[in-house]
C-alpha cells in the first residue's frame, strides 16, 4: 500500500474537526445513519426503508408526516444535500463513497474509495477522512438549518414584528424533487415523472378562495362592441401581478404558457395598442388587503417600457417585446408573507362579430364559483348563448344557458389553461 506524503497531517487535522463537531444532539445518531447508507453499493432508495433519524429530520425540514415520507422522496432530497457539498475534494469524495453517479457500476465502498485514492494521490485512509467531513456537514446542515424559524422583519412604523420566512430556494428545489418522485411513485408515470409539474404551469404562486364574476356589457362604441367586465378575488402570497395585453390567439397562449405574467387580454386584432392601453390602465382596478383584515388598499397598475418588457419576456422568446404590452401592479412588502386577498376588476371592448370570449387560469387556482351575466349584452335577444367550460373533472361538457345570469359552483383545483368559454350565434339560426 503506497503512503503519501499527506496523509499524517491532513488525518490529524480532518480527525480533530469531525470530533469536535458532533457534539450538537442528534448528529451522531444521523452521522451513524449516513455513515451506514455509504457502505455497500452505495446510496439506494430500498435502503432508506428502515433509516430512522434522517427520515425524522426530513420531516421536519419539509413539514411532511413521517409516514408520508417514501423511499424516494428521502432519496431525492439526501441526492440534494449531497450535491449541495460542492466541487471540493470532500465533496467529491462523499459523493464517491455514496456511489453517485456511479449508479450503473458502484462495485463495493473499498473498491470506490481505492479508485478516488487512485485518481486523487491521497491515501484511502485520507480519503474516508474526507468522506466523513462531508457526511459531518450534511449532518449538521440537516439539524440546524431551521425553516420554522420566522425572522424578524420591520413592519410599516417600523417596528419588529415576526412574518413566516419564506422557504429558501433550494429547498423550494428538493421540496419540487420530492413531489415529482413521490407523483411518479403514485400514479406509475416512470421515465415521464420529471415532467409532471408542466401541469401546475410555470408559475408558482397559487390562487387561493378565487371567485370569479364575468359581465358582458353595452359599449359605449355601439352596438357592434360590446363591453367585457371582469372581478376577480383570490389569496396569495406574491410580490406583483402583471397582466399581458396581445392581439393574437398565438401570442395570447404563449404569454400566459410562459408563467411570467397572472392574466392576458386578448384585443381585437387591429386595435391601436396605446389607445387601447390607456383606456385599460384608467378603467383597471386592484386592490389588497391584509391577512388580518386592514384594508383595502388601492394600488396603482402601470405599463412596463420597452427594455423591462424585453427582460420580463425572455422566457417567451417566441414573442416580441414590441408586438404585445405588460401592466403591472407592485405589491408593497407589507403583503409578501402573508396570504393577503386581491380584488382584480377591470373593463375593455371587444367586437360582437368575433362570437366568443374565454378565460383561462393562469396556473394551479382553487376556485370557488364562476358567475356568468350576458343580460345586458347588446341586442341580447338577438343572440343564443352557450357556456363551454373546461375545467377537468370539476365540470366538464357544454352548458347551454337557460337564463341571463349563471353561476358554475366549481368548489375544487383547477391547472394552467383550464377555464370557460362564451359563445354566441343568432337565435334564428341557432336551430
Amino acid at each position: 500500500m503506497l503512503i503519501y506524503s499527506d496523509y499524517s497531517w491532513e488525518e490529524e487535522e480532518i480527525g480533530t474537526q469531525v470530533s469536535n463537531s458532533t457534539t450538537q444532539p442528534g448528529v451522531d445518531e444521523l452521522i451513524r445513519e449516513l455513515q451506514g447508507l455509504r457502505k455497500g453499493a452505495g446510496l439506494t432508495p430500498w435502503k432508506l426503508n428502515s433509516v430512522v433519524a434522517l427520515r425524522s429530520v426530513i420531516a421536519q425540514q419539509t413539514g411532511a408526516g413521517e409516514a408520508n415520507l417514501s423511499p424516494h422522496q428521502i432519496y431525492s432530497f439526501l441526492i440534494y444535500e449531497l450535491n449541495q457539498l460542492g466541487h471540493s475534494i470532500e465533496g467529491r469524495a462523499t459523493r464517491n463513497a455514496f456511489a453517485l453517479g456511479r449508479e450503473h457500476q458502484p462495485h463495493n465502498l473499498m473498491w470506490r474509495r481505492q479508485e478516488f485514492s487512485r485518481l486523487h494521490h491521497r491515501h484511502t485512509d485520507t480519503v474516508e477522512a474526507y468522506e466523513n467531513r462531508g457526511i459531518q456537514a450534511v449532518a449538521s446542515r440537516l439539524l440546524s438549518f431551521d425553516l420554522s424559524a420566522p425572522p424578524v422583519l420591520a413592519s410599516a412604523d417600523g417596528d419588529p414584528a415576526h412574518a413566516p420566512a419564506p422557504k429558501p430556494p433550494e429547498y423550494q428545489t428538493v421540496a419540487r424533487s420530492m413531489i415529482t418522485q413521490g407523483l411518479g411513485d403514485l400514479y406509475a408515470l416512470g421515465a415521464r415523472a420529471p415532467e409532471i409539474m408542466r401541469c401546475f404551469g410555470r408559475a408558482q404562486s397559487s390562487y387561493l378562495d378565487a371567485n370569479i364574476e364575468w359581465k358582458l356589457l353595452p359599449s359605449r362604441r355601439g352596438s357592434d362592441w360590446y363591453t367585457c367586465q371582469q372581478h376577480y378575488s383570490f389569496r396569495s402570497r406574491r410580490s406583483a401581478y402583471r397582466i399581458g395585453v396581445v392581439t393574437t390567439v398565438h401570442d395570447s397562449e404563449i404569454m400566459m404558457a410562459s408563467g411570467v405574467v397572472d392574466d392576458v387580454i386578448q384585443l381585437n386584432s387591429g386595435s391601436v395598442h396605446e389607445v387601447e392601453l390607456q383606456g385599460l390602465i384608467r378603467r383597471c382596478r386592484f386592490t389588497a388587503q391584509g391577512a388580518e383584515g386592514e384594508g383595502p388598499e388601492v394600488l396603482l397598475v402601470e405599463q412596463l417600457d420597452l427594455t423591462t418588457r424585453r427582460e420580463l419576456l425572455q422566457p417567451a422568446w417566441q414573442l416580441e417585446a414590441e408586438a404585445c404590452q405588460v401592466l403591472e401592479v407592485q405589491i408593497p412588502a407589507r403583503y409578501h408573507q402573508t396570504l393577503a386577498l386581491y380584488e382584480y376588476f377591470w373593463l375593455f371592448d371587444l367586437r360582437v362579430a368575433e362570437h366568443y370570449a374565454y378565460w383561462k387560469s393562469p396556473g394551479l387556482m382553487y376556485l370557488n364559483n364562476i358567475t356568468v351575466d350576458v343580460s345586458q349584452f347588446p341586442e341580447r335577444a338577438r343572440w343564443r348563448f352557450y357556456i363551454l367550460p373546461f375545467l377537468g373533472l370539476i365540470l366538464p361538457g357544454a352548458l347551454e344557458p337557460t337564463s341571463d345570469r349563471y353561476t358554475l359552483p366549481a368548489s375544487g383545483w383547477i391547472m394552467h389553461d383550464h377555464g370557460i368559454a362564451i359563445v354566441w350565434q343568432e337565435a334564428s339560426s341557432a336551430g
